[in-house]
């Protein structure tokens, strides 16, 4: 029974326990569904559970179960099994639903989101409660789980619980992690979301660093894991609340030691502790150790709020760190809210070395922003470099991935002057570095650009470092284009090894000029360069084409091309190949480089000519055999002006580097240099220990000759002596022109095309020689202009200074900015005249310095011609003599100011024929201010001119104070300034002067008083000279000023003139009349008369008002003759009869293509005085003005001129100015004004100085009727080929000469028309044009002999003519009569032979068509006279009857016809 009721209780139990597990197993398979929907709810996780695995005791089982990767985490949980139960009990006391869930050895994947979580619960709904359902979640058996992160994965085991009130919004976890390194780490954690409160309870026991490092921010971990070593242990809870935090208990680390990536050294500390206080979290103080680095960590997290941070969670760490051997200095302070805190960063780099640049700190100014959410971040929103006043700023982020950008980029002056030369004074840099990949194996990034770079232009370029390749991609400009690869290896203690280098480059049309301040010298030329390097750093190999154009290095150029090749070799150093291409000189340049790329051998061939360089950086050593310097430039003064280097240079020497010492020396035969020319130079020298010595000499061309010696010490003493001997003419003559181009470059030798100024030269239709002749003829009318337009300050040419110096010169001192010179120089100075020469003084010139350089140096001069004055500004003529002075005078500089003290004297000194004596003559220079104390007298004067004061340098400066006087007669040399028409021959001259304030605003105080004056002024006597004038502050004042001139003359004035800027309302202005004031210059005699306005200022005065001019004459140089060999040079007929000129030759009229001496005279007598101008000066002439040219021509005037502008060749002149009646006389032939005609010459302005003319004359001259040979070119062929009784051969024809034009051109528009028409060339010859121009043969003594009997009976013909009203004519000519001799014992006559007889015809025109004349031989009485009547009926029809003394008559009918 017991065994029946057994089994049936088996049974029965058996069929519940299958009924219960169908039960259970439809019960799952309905709520399956529910419960994985409410528990991936509750967890955020997607839930897959298992089948159904069977009932177990305390609930069902399921099959494998997993928690899948959800949008929000992708962390995952595997189990073979779990187990659900139902707790009934805690149901009904909770009255909830209370699942017990057991999961059996999971396994967990642990994976971060988006937002750096390894697992995030979901947030609730708003207005949506959570079902009342309770999840109690035991893991009995330990679990193995990874952690997943960039780094690798970290395996640890678990076991824990956890209970989750799903109704309440709470959590709560506790067990224990084992991670695979060691060392277990109990929590317990407690969340409630709804009321934002948690706590957590750690308790590590031996737990090592490595595995908690994946727990910190996504990517930090990176740097940590593999690299941290260190022991955990301790107890903390940290609790939140809201409002309020709770902390207790602490961690301790031992043995901390961080290895960061690249870095030898590791970051150790012993200890680090982390304790609670009331308020957060501490971290005790830690000592840190990175090599010789030490420093000290200490912070807190603030849990609950302060008065300080109100908030909680607010995070401050300082870290202060130094580095005791170098100075070193690292202070950071991190400090916010513990997701976002802010970091200030600063540390100071001592002794960092740049260049050549002495050691300045490096300073280093940060913030960094780190960020948590919504992921973690660290960011620089500036961060800035400094050194000295260099400055460089930077932004971006450093997590997760490096990303910084430039800003600005300031050098300062230090940096500048170093690194200026390669980017810039203020270099417009950007640069961004970005980090591609992760921290694994990162790979760096850096692009660089830049603007106006000074040496390639604007540039780009892009860098790559990769773990095993630093790449340059691409670096590109206007002339560089290039990119390179650089392996590295790297080695075990982390550091790289580099490659070989593979670089490949462009290098096109680069100015070698930009490289000029990286080498402290200047570059010219330009280069280009293409091919390759390879090999390794050490062992670099180039392949590279070469292309030179016109290089130069300092001051020497060579304006050639050069092509070659530079080659490295295999086993080190290479080989230079360079050519000279075409149209150069041939010549070949080949060097040898050895490993260290210093030259082994240099060869450079030039024609005949080596230059060789052969040896070791030991000792080289060099030699040249007549290598030409043609070809080389060489740049000297100012401007840095090339100049020709010429010579052949010879020589040999060595040069040693390790130590350096040169030696040698050097012949240059015919060497040349600023113009300088020679016959020699050589020299001898050597550098050795820093010591150094030289000799040389120079000979000139001539006697001259330089000789130099000299030693010394680099950076101390120095001894130099220079003899220079028989420095004559022509080597002064070169100084000077070198000096000249030293100054200003090449002297000019070309013009411009207005150099050419009114010029003319028409050469349309001219055939080859004539064109060569016009380019001659306007050479040395160009010529002519030039030297005419010279100034007055060039009336001393350099060119003809001469003289004759010697000179000694040593300069000595114990450093070269230190250095005392002794110089003795004595010569002999003259200009050099057309006949003799001129000296300038009657003693040497003598000159001694002696002293310092730039300081205390004293001087003495003797003997200094005033005439040297000319070489720089006008001087009064006749000033001679010389100049001493004394003194002593220091040059200034950054330290001191220039000062000079000296005594000066004249020394056989005049003025004209006025001997000058100097007192007093103190000049001293102090505070930027000249000190004078000067007292002047003239030989036989009682009195003399004082000056007294101060001037400054600066022309702003108000300390201007001055004081002249003078009494007496004290003034009256200065009449010699006036020039010769000026003299002062009685009277007296006060003046009392203050000129104070400024050189730009000087203010005068005083006055000037003229007394019983007694002077000759342009050839008049100007007596009771009566004039006061009162110098007022800014202006002056003329208060009286009378004077007769002449017997009738009167000049008076008075009024007011600004001294510097005008009068803005003058009361008074300055006028001046003049009334019948005769006056007499070299070529004008007339009166003045009228009023003149001056205003405007003293310094530049400006006149206006009018003057008439009358009862005078005007006399203009006549014309002149010239040879043909000589054009531009005038001869007089004394000169053709002392020179016994054969009139073989023809003689020229100085006329159309020659300018004429009355406008040379024009131009010469407009003065260059541009202070001096007009503003609307009326200039009026007659009554009774005449123009004249003495036997030539004789014009009354009138009319009015008015004058504007400067007193300069610039002057404008307006007006008309009218002939009204007079004569010319041509050769031959008195002209007449004709009456009808316009007869003016008119001025504008668009003309300059040159009126426009419109006049007509008229004239009758007497005609040959003979035969009409064509072969009779002149006068003298008509009358020598006429009959025996020519002088009856002569008629009367009317001539009119018209001309419009400028006055300058009047040759080219004069038109000559007759009645009876004659053709021109024949109107030419009768009027006696071709007199002398083209005379060729006999006869010629007949043609002067016309002209010269013309020109004295001219003014008396001509006063007939007027007289009669322009109707006498007379005419003088020569004739050959060949009289016949009657022999009454043979009954026959016979012809004699020809005799030159001087015939007269004098006419009288009764009407326009009839007239006659008487013609005669005065001297003659066997040629009788004859009277002439003619009638001419129209142009080309006329009747002449003529009859003589003796009876004999004859009548002719003249018919002209025209071919």
């Amino acid at each position: 029974m017991v065994v029946l009721a057994g089994c049936g209780l088996v049974a029965l139990i058996t069929a519940s326990w299958v009924g219960a597990d169908r039960l259970a197993a439809s019960l799952y398979a309905e709520r399956r569904l529910w419960l994985e929907r409410l528990v991936s709810r509750a967890l955020g996780q997607p839930l897959q559970l298992g089948p159904y695995a069977g009932l177990r005791p305390l609930g069902l089982a399921a099959g494998r179960s997993r928690f899948l990767p959800g949008p929000n985490n992708l962390s995952t949980v595997d189990a073979p099994a779990v187990e659900l139960a139902l707790d009934p009990v805690a149901s009904l006391l909770q009255r909830a639903v209370v699942l017990q869930i057991r999961v059996l050895r999971p396994t967990v994947e642990l994976r971060r989101n988006r937002l750096g979580a390894f697992w995030q619960l979901p947030t609730q709904a708003p207005g949506r409660e959570p079902p009342r359902v309770a999840l109690r979640i035991q893991v009995p058996e330990a679990g193995q789980g990874v952690l997943h992160t960039t780094v690798g994965p970290t395996r640890f085991s678990f076991r824990g619980a956890a209970d989750l009130p799903l109704w309440r919004r709470q959590v709560q976890v506790r067990g224990s992690i084992a991670p695979q390194q060691g060392g277990q780490l109990p929590f317990q954690i407690q969340a409630n979301w709804q009321q934002r409160s948690w706590s957590v309870q750690l308790q590590p026991r031996q737990l090592p660093l490595p595995p908690l490092m994946p727990l910190l921010p996504q990517g930090l971990h990176g740097q940590l894991v593999g690299r941290l070593d260190g022991v955990l242990n301790g107890q903390l809870l940290l609790q939140r609340r809201p409002g309020a935090g709770r902390c207790s208990g602490g961690l301790v680390a031992e043995g901390v030691r961080w290895r960061l990536q690249g870095l030898r050294e590791p970051l150790t500390s012993s200890r680090v502790a982390v304790g609670c206080t009331t308020q957060g979290v501490q971290l005790s103080p830690v000592f840190l150790a990175w090599g010789q680095w030490r420093g000290r960590l200490e912070g807190q997290l603030q849990l609950a709020a302060g008065r300080a941070n109100p908030l909680p969670g607010h995070l401050q760490l300082w870290l202060k760190a130094q580095e005791p051997r170098q100075g070193h200095r690292l202070q950071a302070h991190l400090k916010g809210p513990w997701q976002r805190p802010d970091l200030q960063l600063s540390a100071d780099w001592q002794g960092l070395r740049l260049a050549q640049l002495p050691p300045r700190p490096l300073r280093l100014q940060s913030q960094i922003a780190i960020r948590n959410q919504p992921s973690f971040k660290v960011l620089v929103p500036h961060l800035q470099l400094s050194r000295g006043d260099a400055r460089l700023t930077a932004s971006g982020e450093l997590w997760p991935a490096v990303r910084l950008s430039s800003g600005e980029l300031r050098l300062g002056d230090e940096l500048r002057a170093s690194l200026g030369a390669v980017l810039g004074a203020n270099p417009r840099l950007g640069a961004s570095l970005q980090q591609i990949g992760g921290w694994s194996r990162p790979q760096f990034q850096l692009d660089l650009q830049q603007q106006a770079n000074p040496l390639i232009g604007d540039w780009q370029a892009r860098l790559r470092l990769q773990p095993r390749l630093l790449e340059l991609q691409r670096l590109g400009s206007a002339v560089l284009q290039a990119s390179a690869r650089l392996p590295l290896q790297p080695r075990a203690n982390g550091s790289l090894i580099p490659g070989a280098l593979q670089l490949d480059l462009d290098l096109s049309g680069f100015p070698l000029e930009r490289l000029s301040p990286l080498l402290g010298t200047r570059l010219r030329g330009q280069l280009d360069a293409w091919g390759s390097v390879r090999g390794a750093l050490d062992q670099l190999r180039p392949e590279l084409q070469l292309l030179v154009r016109d290089p130069g290095v300092g001051p020497l150029l060579l304006q050639e091309t050069w092509r070659g090749a530079l080659l490295g070799t295999a086993a080190g150093g290479g080989s230079l190949g360079l050519e000279a291409l075409a149209p150069a000189q041939p010549g070949l340049l080949q060097a040898w480089l050895d490993r260290r790329w210093l030259p082994s051998s240099v060869r450079l061939e030039r024609e005949r000519g080596v230059l060789a360089l052969v040896g070791d950086p030991r000792r080289y050593r060099w030699t040249s055999q007549v290598f030409p310097l043609a070809g080389l430039q060489f740049a000297l003064g100012p401007r840095g002006q090339f100049q020709p280097l010429q010579g052949e240079l010879s020589g040999r020497g060595h040069l040693d580097l390790k130590p350096l010492w040169i030696s040698g020396s050097i012949q240059v035969e015919r060497p040349q240099l600023l113009g300088l020319f020679g016959r020699s130079l050589t020299a001898k020298g050597s550098y050795r220990q820093r010591r150094y010595s030289a000799e040389g000499r120079w000979l000139g061309k001539g006697q001259d000759s330089v000789a130099l010696r000299l030693s010394g010490e680099q950076g101390g003493s120095l001894w130099a002596r220079f003899e220079a001997r028989q420095f004559g003419s022509q080597a002064l003559q070169q100084l000077w022109d070198a000096a000249q181009r030293w100054r200003s470059g090449p002297l000019r030798s070309a013009g411009s095309a207005r150099d050419l100024q009114g010029l003319v030269i028409d050469t349309l239709g001219f055939s080859l020689d004539e064109q060569l002749a016009a380019l001659r003829q306007a050479q040395l009318q160009l010529q002519a202009a030039l030297t005419r337009s010279r100034t007055t300050a060039e009336r001393l040419d350099p060119r003809n200074l001469e003289g004759l110096v010697n000179a000694d010169l040593t300069l000595r001192g114990p450093a070269i900015s230190s250095l005392s010179l002794d110089l003795e120089a004595s010569g002999h100075l003259w200009l050099r005249g057309d006949d003799r020469d001129q000296a300038l003084t009657s003693q040497p010139v003598q000159l001694v310095l002696r002293g310092p350089l730039g300081g205390g140096t004293s001087f003495t001069v003797e003997q200094l011609p005033l005439a040297l004055l000319a070489l720089f500004t006008n001087v009064p003529d006749g000033l001679r003599g010389g100049l001493a002075a004394k003194g002593r005078f220091q040059v200034g500089d950054g330290r001191r100011r220039p000062a000079l003290e000296m005594a000066l004297a004249l020394q056989e000194a005049a003025l004209g024929t006025q001997s000058l004596t100097l007192e007093r003559g103190e000049l001293s220079l102090a505070n930027d201010t000249l000190n004078l104390d000067w007292s002047l007298r003239s030989d036989g004067a009682a009195n003399s001119i004082d000056l007294k004061g101060t001037v400054p340098l600066q022309p702003d400066r108000n300390a201007l104070e001055l004081r002249v006087a003078s009494r007496g007669d004290g003034l009256q040399f200065l009449t010699v300034l006036a020039g010769p028409g000026v003299q002062w021959q009685q009277g007296s001259a006060d003046l009392q002067l203050l000129v104070r304030g400024s050189l730009q605003a000087p203010v005068a105080n005083g006055f000037l008083r003229f007394r019983n004056g007694l002077l000759q002024v342009a050839g008049q006597t100007m007596r009771d000279l009566e004039a006061t004038v009162l110098f007022d502050f800014r202006e002056l004042e003329l208060q009286q000023f009378t004077a007769r001139v002449g017997e009738r003359g009167l000049i008076s004035g008075s009024g007011q003139l600004g001294l510097m800027e005008p009068i803005v309302q003058a009361q008074r202005l300055l006028k001046l009349q003049v009334q019948q004031a005769p006056f007499q210059l070299p070529r004008m005699q007339a009166e003045a008369a009228g009023e003149v306005l001056v205003t405007g200022s003293l310094r530049r005065p400006a006149l206006s008002g009018e003057l008439q001019l009358s009862r005078g004459r005007i006399n203009v140089q006549p014309g002149q003759l010239a040879t043909e060999e000589e054009p531009t040079r005038p001869v007089s007929v004394r000169e053709l009869v002392e020179e016994r000129w054969d009139f073989s030759e023809p003689l020229l009229v100085m006329g159309q293509q020659m300018e004429s001496s009355a406008s040379r005279d024009l131009r010469a007598a407009v003065p260059n005085l541009p202070f001096l101008s007009f503003d609307g000066l009326r200039l009026r002439f007659g009554p009774d003005l005449k123009v004249g040219v003495p036997n030539v021509l004789n014009f009354n005037t009138g009319g009015v001129l008015t004058l504007r502008g400067a007193l300069d060749p610039s002057l404008q002149v307006s007006g008309v100015v009218r002939l009204l009646n007079g004569r010319l006389s041509l050769f031959t032939t008195n002209f007449s004004l004709d009456p009808d005609a316009p007869n003016v010459a008119v001025f504008t302005p668009s003309l300059g100085l040159i009126p426009y003319v419109d006049i007509a004359l008229r004239t009758r001259v007497s005609d040959t009727l003979g035969i009409n040979d064509a072969s009779r070119s002149s006068l003298y062929d008509w009358n020598v080929t006429a009959p025996t009784n020519s002088i009856d051969q002569l008629r009367l024809v009317k001539v009119r000469v018209e001309a419009s034009g400028p006055a300058d051109r009047l040759a080219d528009n004069i038109r000559l028309t007759s009645s009876p028409p004659l053709p021109q060339e024949r109107l030419v010859a009768l009027i006696g044009g071709n007199s002398l121009v083209g005379l060729a043969g006999g006869n010629a003594g007949a043609a002067l002999a016309t002209v010269l009997g013309q020109s004295l009976l001219s003014p008396l013909v001509g006063g007939l003519s007027d007289a009669f009203g322009q109707r006498l004519t007379f005419a003088l000519y020569p004739t050959y009569f060949a009289p016949s001799q009657v022999l009454p014992s043979e009954n026959r006559s016979r012809r004699l032979p020809s005799q030159l007889v001087l015939g007269s015809e004098i006419g009288l025109d009764v009407t326009e068509r009839f007239n006659f004349s008487v013609l005669a031989a005065p001297n003659r009485s066997d040629i009788p006279p004859q009277v002439t009547l003619r009638y001419q009926a129209s142009d080309r029809v006329g009747v002449q009857t003529s009859i003589d003394t003796e009876g004999r008559w004859q009548s002719q009918l003249q018919l002209l016809f025209r071919f």
